[in-house]
């Protein structure tokens, strides 16, 4: 689990413990369900204003894809038991008064059926299932290729869209920022397809690093009821560096 303040990984506490975590490994045997609490570090002050706070599931984080058979990584893809995020609006108020600004009220395949965004990492120029395993030297700059797919319906127009990615489950910068934030011309335009260059160095120990993304619909916006539901995530890839 890892936790993000306005898309940006932040550390947090689990409830009873005193140090602070940058993430939370965790097991749930099949049929069950975790209730984990946490509290953010006290030395993130709120004023008043809204925030985006978002919370991330990555189910097998020490299993790096790119080592296993393309059907086996397909099947985790499509089966949605890789990533499961969902981001929050956080509304404070006076005196530290705090509010969501939605709430899930409607089934869960209410909003499967009005999204239809997706975001790809490939290693090449072509919007196919990518290149589990890429290999690099160490501080080599990696240079992957995004794809961003967006609906659009007469509830939602998309203005905007945050892609996040992370290595190791470690946030990545792009161009010094810690998300990258896109901007659509005509925000009621049905589909869009978008495509730019993600760059990052890779590490200098050799080993397996996993990379992984998630997309935010409408980052700089309160979420509704409307546009409340699991952010879409990327196929992992993984980075393997060699000496």
């Amino acid at each position: 689990m890892k936790v993000f303040l306005n898309y940006e990984a932040i550390p947090f506490y689990l409830v009873d413990e005193e140090e602070l975590q940058t993430k939370f490994l965790f097991t749930v045997p099949n049929g069950y369900s975790a209730n984990i609490p946490f509290s953010l570090d006290n030395e993130i002050l709120f004023e008043n204003g809204t925030y985006a706070l978002t919370v991330g599931i990555f189910v097998n984080p020490n299993t790096n894809l790119g080592t296993l058979e393309e059907q086996a990584v397909r099947e985790i893809w499509s089966s949605g038991l890789d990533m499961l995020v969902m981001s929050f609006d956080v509304l404070v108020g006076d005196g530290g008064e705090i509010a969501l600004s939605a709430e899930p009220a409607k089934p869960q395949t209410y909003f499967e059926d009005l999204q239809h965004h997706s975001v790809l990492f490939t290693h090449n120029d072509e919007f196919d299932f990518p290149e589990q395993l890429i290999q690099v030297a160490p501080g080599e700059t990696v240079e992957l290729v995004w794809w961003a797919n967006l609906f659009t319906n007469e509830y939602v127009a998309i203005e905007n869209y945050a892609i996040i990615a992370m290595l190791d489950w470690e946030q990545l910068e792009f161009n010094g920022q810690p998300y990258l934030l896109v901007s659509r011309d005509d925000p009621n335009f049905s589909y869009q397809t978008d495509q730019g260059v993600w760059q990052f160095e890779a590490p200098l120990e050799p080993g397996l690093y996993d990379f992984a993304a998630f997309m935010v619909p409408n980052a700089t916006q309160l979420r509704s009821i409307d546009t409340f539901f699991f952010l879409e995530t990327a196929s992992r890839l993984t980075i393997e560096v060699v000496e």
